[in-house]
Parts: C-alpha cells; structure tokens; sequence
C-alpha cells in the first residue's frame, strides 16, 4: 500500500512590485514578485518566486534557495517555469509540463508529457491538465503539439510555485542530498 503523501505547505513570505532581467525578452521587465516559503515533509524547505508581469503579460516561478547546496540544488536553482495567458479562458495560464529527471552524469533535465497517465498523480489531483494546441495562442507550434499542459488561475501565483516544486523537484527527490 502507498503511503499518502502529506500536503505541501505554503506561505506567502512577501509581495513587491518591482524590476527582474527577463533572458527570453533579453531587456529588463517590471511588475509583481511573490516569495513564498514552501515546506515539504519529502524534500525540505525551499523559497520560490513567482514573478508576473502585464508587459507581456506572463508568470515565471523560480527557486530563489533550498536548505543544501548540493549540485542538484545549484541546477534547479538555474531552472524556471513559465506561464502564458490562455487563449480563451482569460482567468488562466497554461503551462507546457517539463517533468525533472536526472541522467546518469548528474544533470538535471526534464522531458514534455505526451499522455496523461505519464503526468505524476499530485499534478494531476492539483491541476487541470489540457493540450497545448487547446489553450495556446499558437496552436500551430509543432514543437508543443500534443504535450499536456497544466492550467492554473492568473490569481494563485501560490499554485504557481507549488507546481515548481511537484514538476522540478518531486520527481527527483531520491537524488536530493540534504
């Protein structure tokens, strides 16, 4: 029998408006930045950010720290997620699943889901999942076609960071040195 899995605990630590480098856009972007405290009973306490801006209007979730600083700690310290405006649903962002695994050298590396039953079962109780090509403004885009992707509501940037953790660090976490 599977052990249930104790809910994530998440805190609002601070809300700012303010100015980050965004390295898609290659220019400086301002607007709102969330810092949440996200305690987890498998993996430790990690510090996320969650940054949305109106000018594109998009969301990126990031880890700011974690407890060690192990190499895998530094790579996921290097990722981030983003998430786009929907094309109809104007109360969501969509975005493209990336679930973290680790190649045999030690890298961190994460591969975009094709069937729902391949999505882990905590995304899939958290979330609602859909097609790329349902809820994009470029649905023509081949390299998304047919990956699932994650909607979440422009007013839960909370969600946003939790999904950070469930997508990057879960699947992982038997490599996380503490």
């Amino acid at each position: 029998m599977k052990a249930e899995r104790v809910p994530l605990s998440t805190k609002l630590v601070s809300k700012n408006r303010g100015d980050w480098y965004d390295p898609e856009l290659k220019r400086a972007i301002f607007g709102t930045i969330y810092r949440y405290e996200i305690r987890d009973p498998l993996t430790g306490t990690w510090i996320v950010e969650v940054r949305i801006t109106s000018d594109p209007l998009k969301a990126t979730a990031c880890l700011v720290s974690s407890e060690s600083s192990s190499g895998v700690h530094i790579q996921l310290r290097s990722k981030s997620i983003v998430f786009i405006p929907c094309r109809e649903d104007r109360e969501s962002f969509y975005h493209v699943l990336g679930i973290a695994y680790l190649q045999e050298s030690g890298r961190l590396c994460y591969r975009r889901i094709k069937r729902p039953e391949d999505v882990p079962e905590e995304i899939k109780r958290s979330y609602t999942l859909d097609l790329y090509e349902n809820v994009s403004p470029h649905p023509g885009n081949r390299t998304y076609r047919g990956k699932i992707v994650t909607l979440v509501p422009k007013s839960a940037p909370e969600k946003m960071a939790e999904l950070f953790i469930l997508e990057k660090v879960h699947p992982i976490s038997g490599n996380l040195e503490t």
